[in-house]
């Protein structure tokens, strides 16, 4: 009994040690996850200052950047702006209209001096200031400067005229009495032109003539088939419109077997114009 008694209490020691051991160890695992976790929030705090700090140094540098930029920018401006006050030299802006690049504040002194300058720098002006659009490609404003160069400064440039009537051609029936219009002011000064030249731009010219012609029968065609309007009337112009087509469509015709040019398509609306072959054939 009393052996079973000592057994039972070295029992009950050895429990009691092992529940203290594991208890122990328990509370230091516990402890370094505790030192563990808060060695993590601190690192986790230390490299979100330090992000934080890089963020901030980095904000700094770029708007320190964006200011300087700004600042060369304004700088450059006003230097621009200052040389923009003087357009005298053309010569010198004549590589930058070519270029489409001509400035705004250079542009609106070229207008300016163009208000008070003679006939002749305003044709100088003018040029630059259109060669500059075209460049651009900014036809709105194009057609408004050569459209003020050939009321206001000159008309006798057939080359001038040859452009305005081949764009205002794409414009359909409502600018081809417009058309027509410039391509007989090309044509009065034709003899400016030589050679090659002379025969390609003459052939040109009777062809937009002869186009535009037949746009407008075309239309007043068309207007006689809806009735909207008079029908006297209507067929009137009808029939005035056709003739005009015949008649340029034959000149074109003329000219391009006079000067041994491709004939097939003025032929083709000659006789559509005229309905009859025979007019066409001569």
């Amino acid at each position: 009994a009393e052996r079973a008694a000592r057994e039972e209490a070295e029992r009950l020691a050895r429990e009691e040690a092992e529940r203290l051991a594991r208890e122990k160890a328990e509370a230091e695992a516990r402890e370094a996850e505790r030192l563990a976790r808060e060695e993590a929030a601190r690192k986790a705090e230390e490299e979100a200052a330090r992000k934080a700090e890089e963020e901030a140094a980095r904000k700094a540098a770029e708007e320190a950047e964006r200011l300087a930029r700004e600042k060369e920018e304004e700088e450059r401006r006003a230097r621009q702006l200052e040389e923009d006050k003087s357009c005298d030299d053309l010569a010198v802006l004549e590589p930058a209209a070519l270029m489409g690049r001509l400035r705004e504040g250079q542009v609106g002194c070229l207008e300016a001096r163009f208000a008070t300058a003679s006939q002749t720098e305003k044709d100088k002006i003018s040029r630059v200031l259109m060669v500059n659009a075209e460049s651009a490609g900014d036809w709105a404003e194009w057609e408004r400067l050569i459209q003020r160069h050939l009321d206001e400064v000159d008309r006798s440039d057939p080359d001038l005229c040859f452009s305005y009537a081949l764009f205002l051609s794409k414009g359909g029936p409502a600018r081809a009495w417009a058309t027509i219009k410039w391509a007989d002011y090309a044509l009065e000064n034709k003899s400016r032109w030589t050679g090659s030249t002379y025969k390609a731009r003459v052939y040109n010219l009777m062809q937009l003539k002869a186009e535009a012609a037949a746009a407008l029968w075309e239309a007043a065609a068309e207007a006689v088939v809806a009735g909207k309007g008079d029908r006297a009337e209507l067929q009137e112009t009808e029939k005035r419109q056709r003739g005009m087509a015949k008649d340029y469509a034959r000149e074109w015709l003329d000219y391009a077997r006079a000067s041994g040019q491709n004939d097939r398509t003025a032929m083709a609306l000659c006789v559509s114009a005229a309905g009859s072959k025979k007019f066409c054939e001569g």
